[in-house]
């Protein structure tokens, strides 16, 4: 009969980083045919010290006052960007963010500052020169000229999840897309629901199975919980997502970008057409 090995079932394993390493199986062998080889052989251990320094933008809060800042050269450091963008008044920086390639910074900065007034002044440094480059400044929150179809509106309150704000004129009925096929309207209502009360769900479903197509509509009181539904925002957190900062910002982001996603499907959301509206379109 086999014996189990035996482990200590309770208390955590204690171990000494200072004690020097123990030697290999390889460097006994060597020890015990050279015993005047010890002093080489066994060597010291180096004892690494870690601290507790973070990077400059990881342990600080986000402000509401920031700056994207590009056309860096690639030698701009921390100490170069602190005195073009405060000179002495270095205290109105509350977060620098210089991502680093290879040790270099890859050509642009995201600063933050306490007050308006410092956010001002950073931008009227747009087009000035730092380390022989005109540096291009704008505010952190305009999304206006972006590369994308979608308009600077769409993109700077909806969450990437699906959610088209512009293709339809607002209605009270909202489209939902890529759905599963065992998605039911149980499921759709329960999920939308934060946005506002809805009165039908009406799911697309083949004539066989009864199973869903992959694609619905849901009937809200108003337009405007529909928005919220594209937004993934409740009627309280509608009021106060724009003036949120720091950890809240970033919380209410994240469930925002869940609420856009039904059994581990990203959906598409969008106004339905109102059935006046189409009834016109048909019969005049």
């Amino acid at each position: 009969k086999k014996r189990k090995r035996t482990s200590p079932s309770d208390g955590d394993l204690e171990i000494d980083i200072s004690a020097p390493e123990p030697p290999s199986k390889k460097a006994l062998r060597k020890l015990k045919k050279h015993p005047e080889l010890a002093s080489k052989i066994l060597k010291p251990t180096t004892i690494t010290t870690f601290t507790s320094e973070f990077p400059e933008h990881s342990s600080q809060a986000r402000s509401k006052f920031g700056i994207w800042i590009g056309n860096l050269s690639f030698s701009t450091t921390l100490t170069i960007l602190t005195d073009f963008l405060a000179g002495e008044n270095k205290d109105e920086i509350t977060r620098i963010n210089l991502p680093l390639r290879n040790g270099r910074n890859k050509g642009f900065a995201y600063v933050d500052f306490k007050t308006e007034s410092a956010l001002q002044h950073a931008l009227s440094l747009s087009e000035s020169q730092l380390g022989g480059r005109r540096v291009l400044i704008k505010n952190a929150k305009d999304f206006s000229n972006r590369p994308s179809a979608a308009t600077s509106e769409s993109i700077s309150t909806a969450p990437r999840v699906g959610a088209n704000l512009t293709s339809n004129p607002p209605s009270r009925i909202l489209y939902v897309g890529n759905l599963e096929f065992s998605c039911t309207s149980e499921h759709l209502k329960s999920h939308l629901s934060f946005a506002g009360n809805i009165q039908k769900v009406r799911l697309a479903t083949f004539e066989d199975t009864g199973r869903c197509k992959g694609f619905g509509f849901v009937d809200f009181e108003d337009k405007e919980s529909v928005k919220r539904a594209m937004l993934g925002l409740t009627p309280e957190e509608e009021l106060v997502y724009e003036d949120l900062e720091g950890k809240e910002e970033v919380a209410l982001h994240s469930l925002r970008k869940k609420r856009g996603i039904l059994n581990g499907r990203p959906i598409t959301m969008e106004y339905g057409e109102d059935p006046s509206v189409r009834y016109k379109k048909r019969f005049g």
